[in-house]
């Protein structure tokens, strides 16, 4: 498989894009939730959670569900485990939460 090379130029449009891929999926988790049309795989296990523990919100949950996945990536890679490409999950992941909390919080006085 060939390896796509990328510029160094590029790099600002492809965060720019990637933080805006973030917002439309936060935001899309959040309107079919708040729809009550269901919810994603992934975010049906924090969402119950923070049903049950309201004290801490959706996007806290996904959070930490998403730094769960991150330790068992971690676990099952061991040695294999590639820290220079695999440490920026974190932080997108927090900002994922914060945009989830964000979409939660806009879309509260549409949706009740």
């Amino acid at each position: 498989m060939k390896k796509m090379k990328t510029r160094t130029s590029s790099l600002p449009i492809r965060y720019a894009l990637f933080f805006i891929g973030l917002i439309l999926v936060a935001g899309g988790i959040c309107l079919i939730t708040k729809t009550g049309l269901g919810t994603s795989p992934v975010s049906c296990v924090p969402f119950v959670i923070s049903l049950k523990y309201p004290r801490i919100s959706f996007g806290t949950w996904t959070f930490l569900m998403n730094v769960l996945f991150f330790a068992g990536e971690w676990i099952l890679l061991r040695e294999r485990f590639d820290y220079t490409q695999r440490i920026g999950q974190l932080p997108a992941s927090f900002i994922f939460g914060w945009l989830v909390d964000l979409w939660m919080n806009l879309l509260a006085g549409v949706f009740n």
